[in-house]
């Protein structure tokens, strides 16, 4: 490869794990337009909860967490990311582990932790890396009690708590896109 071929994977890659990161912080943050953007109009997913198109698949991130959602706080951390590029394509595999906690602390609803993978296909268009058809790999599932938050005995002036909404301090920052 000479330097501008280098420079060119290098720029694909990066535009692509800046995408699963942005999936990531619009999933947690409820931010449906960060999430919708992370794929293209026509493109398919397959949550194994939900498998079709891009609007069905909003509807999804709606019921998981919108307002009416009993869980509250959803963290995802990726990792372990494999890009195999093939021009303006290139399948990607990355680990995934998902932390769910219920809203109200009083309900008993257990926590979650589930780990798996997103096996993905990214395609350029128009200038743009996004998602085209990601497929969810479920790899292993963890169910506990809830649990009380170890700030729930700190006064809230004492800490800076994150929100599962626009009201997280990172959009107060305004670093948040």
């Amino acid at each position: 490869m000479d330097t501008s071929e280098i420079v060119e994977e290098l720029w694909a890659r990066e535009q692509i794990r800046d995408c699963l990161y942005r999936y990531c912080r619009g999933i947690d943050r409820y931010d449906v337009d960060l999430v919708r953007g992370c794929y293209h109009e026509d493109a398919i997913d397959e949550h194994g909860v939900f498998n079709g198109g891009l609007e069905g698949f909003i509807e999804l991130v709606h019921q998981f967490r919108g307002p009416a959602s009993e869980y509250g706080i959803m963290q995802h951390v990726v990792t372990n990311t494999l890009i195999e590029r093939d021009g303006d394509s290139a399948h990607v595999e990355s680990y995934l582990y998902n932390v769910l906690v219920g809203r109200d602390p009083d309900a008993s609803l257990p926590d979650i932790l589930f780990g798996g993978r997103f096996v993905d296909r990214f395609e350029k268009r128009a200038g743009r890396w996004a998602i085209a058809h990601r497929r969810l790999v479920y790899d292993y599932s963890r169910v506990d009690p809830p649990t009380a938050k170890m700030w729930d005995q700190w006064a809230d002036r004492d800490i800076l708590l994150g929100r599962p909404d626009a009201a997280d301090p990172l959009y107060s920052t305004g670093s948040a896109r």
